[in-house]
């Protein structure tokens, strides 16, 4: 499937702004060393499922370019998903569609990592499988689920006669930054339709000739950042604050909130600073005072069998302390296994201190107390 102009995967950015569609093509389309090898982990996740097969048979194996290849870390974050999947098999029924190419409109269509329609034929269920291990991506809202599901429903809510009763939208990410690996959200067919009329009105919008520029959170895997006026004026302001020698100890509240609130957009700005000189140094143009070099991974056993024998042979047990199943992964078990069992009691999550955060986390709020609250 040719890669769409209105892609679900950038339809978070493209549905809002407008100018980015145009502005992009004039930036090349190189992909980072890490959406590489999330593709190469989607990759084998789909060669294990179409062939029930566990990610540990593919050790060792290889991307084409060999650029990456399948490390026991790759294989058990893998088989995470694996099982994600089969516990989704065994609650919903049905056969599941492994990478499907999913079309909504002639211009907004992509390939879902999982669609799955329930034995009774009532509930659309869409995974999508995150391998990266940044910031969490959440389920809810999330416009790029949206965009399979309202494929899928095209596809194949008209065969079912109209049975669909609710959609149900998955991602698995075990490589979260915080947080639990699995994140869901669930529509009904009518309020999926509501947001797919509303993506296809962006697309009408910018087709008719709106090009607005509106940066945002939206803007961090856009390859136009660093050429993007509006993004420029945005990052320009919120510099010149932040590197001015001023206490911020000596500043009222609110010019603090504006700080704060545009902390992350300079450094998401010098990130992609940083990226497109690396990308011009590997297409061979000079970047003065840098080079390119190799970046190394940790240390591997060539051949993880032959290094037990060795160390066996040798009197070194191979061996590490057998280590407790997290509290994630025995849930996984448990509901993969179709069993009750009370977890809650065994479990805790520590307390590692204090944080600041927007109101629209959906953690309690705290009061202020004596221990976290200055002195007068």
């Amino acid at each position: 499937m040719t890669h769409a102009r209105f892609s679900p995967s950038s339809a978070h950015r493209w549905s809002v702004c407008h100018g980015s569609v145009v502005l992009q093509q004039q930036f090349p389309d190189q992909s980072s060393s890490y959406a590489r090898e999330g593709s190469f982990a989607h990759d084998i996740a789909a060669r294990c499922l179409t062939k029930g097969k566990s990610a540990f048979s593919y050790l060792r194996t290889k991307s084409d370019d060999g650029e990456f290849e399948v490390t026991e870390e790759l294989a058990r974050y893998v088989d995470e998903y694996i099982d994600f999947v089969e516990s989704m098999l065994l609650l919903f029924g049905g056969e599941p569609l492994v990478e499907t190419g999913v079309e909504y409109t002639d211009e907004i269509y992509g390939t879902a990592d999982l669609i799955l329609l329930s034995q009774d034929g009532r509930t659309l269920v869409v995974v999508d499988f995150k391998y990266g291990a940044g910031e969490a991506v959440e389920a809810k809202g999330n416009k790029q689920l949206m965009c399979y599901a309202l494929g899928a429903l095209k596809e194949i809510g008209p065969i079912r006669g109209g049975l669909i009763e609710r959609i149900d939208m998955h991602i698995y990410q075990p490589r979260a930054r915080s947080g639990p690996a699995w994140r869901e959200a669930s529509m009904t067919p009518e309020q999926l339709e509501v947001a797919g009329e509303d993506l296809a009105r962006q697309v009408r919008l910018i087709n008719s000739g709106s090009n607005s520029l509106v940066p945002g959170d939206h803007c961090k895997f856009c390859r136009a950042v660093t050429g993007c006026p509006a993004r420029q004026a945005e990052t320009q302001v919120a510099a010149k604050a932040a590197f001015e020698e001023v206490n911020p100890t000596v500043l009222d509240t609110q010019d603090l909130l504006k700080l704060h609130a545009n902390s992350e957009r300079v450094r998401e700005f010098l990130d992609a600073v940083k990226t497109t000189l690396q990308q011009r140094a590997e297409r061979g143009l000079p970047v003065p005072g840098y080079k390119l070099v190799q970046k190394l991974g940790n240390r591997a056993w060539k051949n993880d069998a032959e290094a037990e024998s060795q160390l066996s042979m040798n009197g070194v047990d191979p061996f590490t302390e057998r280590k407790l199943a997290s509290p994630s992964q025995i849930e996984k078990r448990v509901a993969k296994l179709n069993r009750k069992v009370n977890l809650s009691a065994l479990i805790e999550r520590p307390v590692r201190g204090v944080d600041l955060v927007p109101e629209s986390d959906k953690r309690p709020a705290l009061p202020p107390s004596a221990d976290f609250t200055p002195n007068p």
